[in-house]
């Protein structure tokens, strides 16, 4: 999909600003810690594997996309701001996209982390977890 969306420039300008806003981050230290994908389907989701954050004209307005390497077979290599609904201007979407970077960015480690998050009551105790579900959480009386 990749290969027939955007043009080998739109990829190396997309590098660079990818690589733009996390050096910024980093200088603010505003980047995450790492996290290392899990087996979820959607682990491949993370910076390692973040190759581009392409700003581009699509539809009357610009939208922001952030493209994918080492995709597995079926999964989307893009996601991004919806091109029915482009932004009026560069400058927000770029914004909207350097939102989605930072969200992969911080995704959590696991499962766990999710309903540590869902559940702040559990001052950081660990849920029962098997798979990717929250089987059950404790709580003190």
């Amino acid at each position: 999909m990749k290969d027939d969306r955007y043009t080998t420039a739109q990829i190396r300008a997309g590098q660079v600003a990818l690589a733009d806003f996390i050096r910024d981050l980093e200088d603010r230290d505003m980047l995450p810690p790492p996290y290392t994908p899990s087996g979820h389907p959607l682990g491949y989701m993370n910076a390692g594997n973040m190759l581009a954050m392409v700003i581009l004209r699509r539809n009357g307005g610009w939208v922001g996309d952030i493209v994918f390497k080492n995709v597995p077979k079926g999964f989307p290599e893009v996601t991004g701001t919806p091109d029915s609904k482009p932004f009026a201007n560069e400058q927000d979407a770029l914004l909207a996209a350097q939102s989605i970077v930072y969200q992969v960015l911080q995704r959590p480690k696991s499962v766990e982390d999710v309903a540590c998050m869902a559940f702040p009551e559990l001052g950081g105790r660990r849920p029962l977890v098997i798979g990717n579900h929250v089987i059950g959480v404790g709580y003190r009386a």
